[in-house]
Parts: C-alpha cells; sequence; structure tokens
C-alpha cells in the first residue's frame, strides 16, 4: 500500500467513524437503532484486528504485514478518546451506559487480557 492508499484509508476510517459516532460530538440521545449500528462498528474494527482477512476476490490478506492493522489501532485510539470525552456530557441514561460498555469494548480490543 503506497502513501496515497493509506492516506485515503485513514480519510476513509474518520469519515466512517465521524457518521457512525456523530452523537459523540454534542453528547445528544443516542437511539436504539444508532446503539446497534454503533456495536455493529466496533465489532467489525474488532474483526479487522484480530480476524483472518480476505479481499472481494476470496484472496487472504495478511493484515499483520499491511497498514490494516495500525489504522484500525488509530482508529480505535481516536473512538477510545471520543467516547471517553463524551460520557460526563451525556445525560441520557440509556446512551451513557451505552458508552460506557463501547468504552470497556475498546479498551478491551486495544489491550486484551
Amino acid at each position: 500500500m503506497n502513501g496515497s492508499d493509506a492516506d485515503g484509508m485513514l480519510e476513509m476510517m474518520a469519515d466512517v467513524r465521524n457518521g457512525i459516532w456523530g452523537e459523540l460530538r454534542n453528547g445528544s440521545t443516542i437511539d436504539t437503532y444508532r446503539r446497534n449500528l454503533q456495536r455493529a462498528h466496533i465489532d467489525r474494527l474488532e474483526t479487522l484486528m484480530t480476524g483472518e482477512l480476505n479481499s472481494n476476490f476470496g484472496a487472504r490478506i495478511n493484515a499483520k504485514q499491511s497498514d490494516i492493522r495500525p489504522v484500525v489501532r488509530a482508529e480505535l485510539k481516536a473512538l477510545q478518546s471520543s467516547i471517553r470525552s463524551a460520557i460526563p456530557r451525556t445525560r441520557d441514561r440509556m446512551s451513557k451506559i451505552h458508552l460506557e460498555d463501547a468504552l470497556v469494548r475498546v479498551n478491551d480490543i486495544l489491550d486484551p487480557k
């Protein structure tokens, strides 16, 4: 992957994060559909960090030797920071519980026990 490909991947990941986790910016209520989407996003990031990856053409991708895992790790750290700072601003109880759970899940991916 060359520099422009990596930059594109970084930009795409940030765009996805900002779209899926938009409530973090203002502490607004996160409805059940958005909570499910956010959990699915965390699950996908975990798969990219720990699982076997296949291309759309069936070829295996050696994620250990590509830029995928470092980019996903950076993405998880950005998400971790955003969730952590959003929790105190979130007034809706279910949204706060969801964010606390999401933070634990992200922490577990970044620092497996």
